[in-house]
């Protein structure tokens, strides 16, 4: 067509040439468009929007990574969705986390409630369960046992010895050699003194085999013998502090007292010493009793050393200085067999007080000399002045064990019943006639016996509860002090938090073994973190050593003299 066509003839043959192509679906061809009715073109498309020109990349760079910032996009988008993934697996870790530990918590706080409770157990008469009884609990009674043959008693505990890495069963003269239990001092007398407060525990008993494997020391001893006084006076009221100073015997009755009994096939000088402090002490009927008394043996070295033509240089100080003696003598100079002397002579003048005060003896030293010069004293002898109780012929614990559980399963009276209209005595009295047992065990009504071990753990395990329920307590009183929604939540479900009690702590730090270098270093770091600690009140310094080099121990001695400025200092001396 030609360029001057008017547009309605253009409209007109664009219609006729599609409908031709089949391009528009009609019934009957369209009809002819008068130039009036001929619609107005359609108005041109609008151009498209101009392109912004490309930023200009600043001089002596590169253009924009326009490709590297979608990237950026794409991995934030992703990093995210793997976030929330994370976050939603993360929480129903939590929960079956927290769901766990509440199941824990509850498990172990009713493994620990029943163990003090005795659950499950007989009835006995007694004042002391009472209240268990009006709880609706049975309170079966146990006795409390202290292996002191195969007890170890330290200071600290100083992680595995050569002999743990040992097998249990080692062949020992035929036999086994029997498991050493290592315990520090603190634990055994916390032990005891939770014992006397139990009214699970009816009894204390310590078995001394043949003796002691690994002897304590004095220290140690006067402890131990301390918790054991604890435990035979349970049955008083003490008033504390005891401002009127009011004899022990004058103190208020509080129910009969609690036996403690002491068995040993054999009782050297420490070992009887620890024993004198229980209620009864048995002797086996073949056993002797060896009181010597406290003895100081020292080597000398300096003839060995003249002999090989040896020379020790030793710069001494001070005339009672003796260190340097085993070096430089060939026996007891003046000075040191004064200081050998007054120290053993002290020391046992303080034991006989001990044992006259335990045994309510009345021993002179003329009394104690002659026990000292006549050697081992037979079962028959030591019981005939009073040092023992009974001689049984073996230990009696296990059988008095049986017999009172065969009691309390037949319901049996402890003296005879009549079956059939024939009189049968009964467990005990039998073992009574068989054994010649004394008559404090009668007393010892137990079923079942109590390593201190075992009791020493569920004791540790009580007390961390403890710790556990007073730091939850604490947290959810601090949140519903923030929060009164949240306290009232808590209030609804039972858990008002009580106030916690102002913290403040009593610090110990013990210094054990011989002062060096490492010794002042740990003591002068844990030193500063105490002063640091605004909840410590007080320090207990518990020193168990025998001396040590001069610098580090300067060291500790300044270090303290700060300390001491700032907070009390209480001295505690073991060895």
């Amino acid at each position: 067509m030609d360029k001057d066509t008017p547009p309605h003839q253009l409209n007109a043959e664009y219609y006729r040439r599609k409908n031709s192509l089949g391009m528009v679906e009609r019934t009957s061809p369209p009809a002819a468009l008068t130039p009036q009715q001929a619609p107005p073109p359609p108005p041109p498309p609008p151009p498209p929007p101009p392109s912004p020109p490309p930023p200009r990349p600043p001089q002596g760079g590169s253009p924009p990574p326009t490709r590297a910032r979608g990237v950026v996009h794409r991995f934030a988008a992703s990093a995210g969705g793997f976030v929330r993934r994370t976050l939603r697996i993360g929480g129903r870790v939590g929960g079956l986390v927290a769901l766990a530990g509440a199941g824990g918590y509850y498990i172990e706080s009713r493994r620990v409630e029943d163990f003090f409770d005795a659950g499950g157990g007989d009835d006995d008469d007694g004042g002391d369960e009472e209240r268990s009884r009006a709880a609706g609990r049975k309170v079966q009674k146990r006795v409390l046992l202290l292996p002191f043959d195969n007890l170890k008693i330290v200071e600290r505990r100083r992680g595995g010895q050569l002999s743990d890495l040992l097998p249990e069963n080692v062949l020992l003269r035929g036999g086994t050699k029997p498991p050493t239990i290592e315990m520090e001092a603190r634990e055994v007398v916390d032990a005891v003194h939770a014992a006397a407060s139990d009214p699970t525990i009816s009894a204390l008993y310590a078995d001394f085999g043949e003796g002691m494997r690994f002897p304590p020391e004095y220290a140690h001893i006067e402890e131990v013998r301390g918790a054991v006084r604890v435990f035979n006076e349970s049955h008083r009221v003490h008033r504390e502090p005891n401002v009127d100073h009011t004899p022990v015997f004058a103190m208020m009755r509080n129910g009969d007292p609690k036996p403690s009994h002491a068995f040993g096939r054999e009782f050297d000088w420490r070992e009887y010493f620890l024993a004198s402090a229980f209620a009864n002490v048995h002797l086996q009927a073949r056993g002797h009793l060896n009181l010597f008394g406290h003895g100081n043996a020292t080597v000398f070295l300096r003839g060995a050393l003249d002999k090989y033509g040896v020379k020790a240089h030793v710069v001494r100080q001070g005339q009672f200085k003796n260190a340097a003696s085993l070096l430089m003598d060939k026996k007891y100079s003046g000075t040191n067999l004064e200081v050998v002397k007054s120290m053993t002579s002290s020391l046992n003048s303080s034991i006989f007080s001990c044992i006259e005060y335990s045994r309510a003896l009345n021993f002179d030293l003329v009394m104690w000399q002659s026990i000292f010069d006549y050697g081992s004293l037979a079962s028959s002898n030591s019981n005939e002045i009073g040092l023992v109780d009974s001689t049984p012929p073996v230990d009696p614990l296990r059988s008095i064990l049986d017999v009172n559980k065969a009691e309390k399963k037949q319901n049996k009276d402890a003296n005879s019943t009549k079956a059939d209209g024939v009189e049968t005595k009964s467990p005990r009295k039998k073992l009574e006639e068989k054994l010649g047992l004394h008559e404090s065990f009668v007393k010892l009504t137990a079923t079942e016996a109590i390593p201190i071990t075992k009791y020493a753990s569920m004791l540790k395990r009580r007390d961390r509860l403890d710790r556990l329920r007073k730091d939850i307590n604490g947290r959810l009183w601090e949140v519903s002090g923030k929060s009164t929604a949240t306290a009232m939540i808590l209030s609804a479900l039972g858990l008002q938090p009580e106030k916690p009690p102002k913290r403040e702590k009593i610090a110990v730090l013990t210094v054990d073994g011989a002062i060096s270098r490492n010794v002042s270093f740990e003591f002068i770091n844990s030193l500063r973190k105490i002063r640091k600690d605004k909840d410590v009140k007080c320090l207990v310094l518990r020193v168990n050593s025998p001396g040590g080099d001069v610098t580090p121990s300067e060291a500790m001695f300044e270090e303290l003299k700060l300390f001491e400025k700032v907070r009390s200092c209480l001295d505690s001396r073991s060895e």
